[in-house]
């Protein structure tokens, strides 16, 4: 008896080992993107919190300073005049965590492939010991071994 279920009726496409093809290593994400995903939030609500009139505050006129947070859309919106009113907008704050998600992710294969590509650049500088490089006097070729 084995330990995985076979299901009858299930269509071929969604058994564990075909959806394994079409999807590449390259474009699984890794958990260095829920890290950039968290510094984009916090880049995003630190940046918004801290953008406001402060000669407004200092002054004592508090009319007209309103602390927004959240890239695109502002999902934090604190009016010091009227504290009264909502806060947060949470539709808002899903499109900015799904646009933040998304950018996160894109950045993490972005970093995945570069990483590939400079591991894989040096390991073949690596592997060739010698260096080829051609005098201009003569023509021929020169051949330094490490």
């Amino acid at each position: 008896m084995s330990s995985e279920l076979d299901y009858q009726k299930a269509d071929p496409f969604f058994k564990r080992g075909v959806l394994k093809e079409f999807v590449k290593e390259d474009l699984k994400p890794t958990e260095r993107s829920a890290y950039i995903f968290l510094g984009i939030f916090l880049i995003c609500l630190l940046s918004g919190l801290f953008s406001f009139q402060t000669s407004n505050i200092f002054s004592g006129n508090l009319r007209g300073v309103i602390i927004k947070a959240g890239y695109p859309l502002s999902f934090f919106k604190f009016d010091l005049a009227a504290p009264s009113q909502q806060v947060f907008n949470l539709p808002y704050l899903f499109v900015d965590l799904i646009v933040y998600l998304l950018l996160s992710y894109l950045i993490d294969i972005l970093i995945t492939a570069v990483d590939k590509w400079y591991k894989s650049y040096f390991n073949v500088l690596s592997k060739d010991k010698r260096i080829h490089f051609f005098r201009e006097d003569s023509g021929a070729e020169v051949v330094e071994v490490k």
